[in-house]
């Protein structure tokens, strides 16, 4: 029996001559709908597009190869209908070189042919975790031990500000973070310095990328602290014995009301004053309500004091001023910890192409160096163009767990018009 497909269904299993991007929620059929379409595109269109054409990009390997079994059985099922079709069963031939894999394994195939290139050995392979940690600590302990053979006063101020008792642990554990997250960026040396400017370029917290953060955060609190206090005094209304309740709940109220204004306006010292002249009313004894009233109400009142903490304590806890004067001693420390993240991935740079041992965020970047040229402008090689030529389309699914990385190689494998990308933006 057919699937029956709803209208914006059909509208992404038809559309042609661009890149699409389909967001919707889990259990929506996303990825149903991809596999149709690729069958759609190898069945259908004029001229139909050949099963090895298609570069078809899953999650992991489990999911790509639950991709693949369904396109094999809509297909068997076309040829069921037709035996003597020859376009299915050249399809299915083809189907068996298709392209359908993860990311990882596509960019492992990419190095594969062109290891040399890179530096890498012909025997290169993905460590284990046994041998990527023993790697990473002797990594850390050289750049440390260096570190400390010159050290000065901004280092033991790092030290004192991220190291633990008689240990590096914590130290060596922010440097692998701050890799772990650049690496997930194409050309990280320059996005850490990119980042540095959040730091060297204060002036006002609300201008900032981390306080435009907050700040989105501070509104999201407030509407949600407003909305409870409406239910309380939605409560109230719905039952007048919780009257004596009402001039704390108000309160409450006419103090986020302050607080949401000033979030709105961007106006930083302002919410700062307003959080701290928060006085909580207490609430008037009243003896006709129910105990089981009474709980609810104050189960609410609980709530919104929970909320105006975080306003206060979490998020609007400095002025302008401590922020900057937080930042000026901040700065020197983070430019060193930088250098050093730098320095222990130079370190590991060495290892790994000394060995052929790496880790699946190498294979990424090392990818990526293969097909992007970023001298003046970000451009693809000789080599990404070829890759590229070789797909009519390019599939993606479940786009939203793709990082900057990934997002770019993939950018580099296609025509820049035949992407199609299937996932839940919301939970991106």
């Amino acid at each position: 029996m057919a699937t029956k497909w709803t209208e914006k269904q059909q509208q992404a299993i038809d559309t042609r001559g661009g890149t699409l991007l389909i967001s919707a929620a889990a259990g929506s059929g996303k990825t149903a709908v991809l596999t149709e379409r690729a069958v759609n595109r190898m069945l259908n269109d004029q001229p139909p597009v050949d099963a090895d054409k298609m570069l078809i990009v899953t999650f992991t390997r489990a999911a790509a190869a639950e991709m693949k079994q369904r396109i094999h059985q809509k297909l068997s099922e076309r040829l069921l209908e037709n035996p003597s079709d020859q376009l299915v069963r050249r399809q299915l031939a083809l189907l068996t070189r298709a392209h359908i894999n993860t990311i990882d394994a596509i960019c492992m195939e990419i190095l594969r042919q062109n290891f040399q290139k890179v530096g890498l050995p012909a025997a290169f392979r993905v460590g284990d975790n046994h041998e990527l940690e023993a790697m990473n600590q002797q990594a850390i302990a050289t750049v440390l031990e260096e570190c400390y053979e010159n050290s000065d006063e901004i280092f033991q101020g790092l030290v004192e500000l991220l190291g633990e008792k008689k240990s590096d642990k914590g130290l060596a554990g922010a440097i692998f973070k701050i890799l772990s997250y650049a690496k997930a960026n194409p050309f990280y040396e320059q996005w850490l310095n990119e980042r540095l400017k959040n730091y060297s370029s204060f002036e006002d917290p609300s201008q900032s990328v981390w306080g435009e953060i907050i700040l989105d955060r501070g509104k999201q609190v407030a509407e949600h602290c407003k909305a409870l206090c409406q239910k309380g005094i939605t409560l109230i209304e719905n039952f007048p014995e919780l009257e004596g309740y009402r001039v704390a709940i108000v309160s409450d109220l006419s103090y986020v009301n302050i607080i949401e204004e000033g979030i709105l306006a961007n106006r930083w010292d302002d919410v700062v004053n307003s959080c701290n002249s928060i006085s909580h009313v207490r609430l008037s004894p009243i003896k006709k309500a129910s105990a089981e009233l009474k709980d609810a109400f104050k189960n609410i009142r609980e709530a919104v004091k929970d909320d105006i903490k975080v306003l206060k304590s979490k998020l609007f806890n400095a002025y302008i001023a401590d922020f900057k004067e937080d930042i000026e001693d901040l700065l020197p420390m983070i430019e060193r910890l930088f250098s050093i993240a730098l320095k222990t991935d130079e370190c590991l740079k060495k290892e790994k192409l000394s060995t052929g041992i790496i880790d699946f965020s190498d294979v990424e970047q090392l990818a990526l160096d293969l097909l992007i040229e970023n001298n003046k402008e970000v451009k693809k090689t000789q080599l990404a163009i070829d890759i590229s030529g070789n797909y009519d389309e390019v599939m993606i699914d479940e786009c939203q767990d793709i990082n900057a990385v990934q997002d770019m190689l993939l950018w580099a494998c296609s025509n820049h018009k035949n992407q199609f990308m299937v996932g839940d933006v919301k939970q991106s």
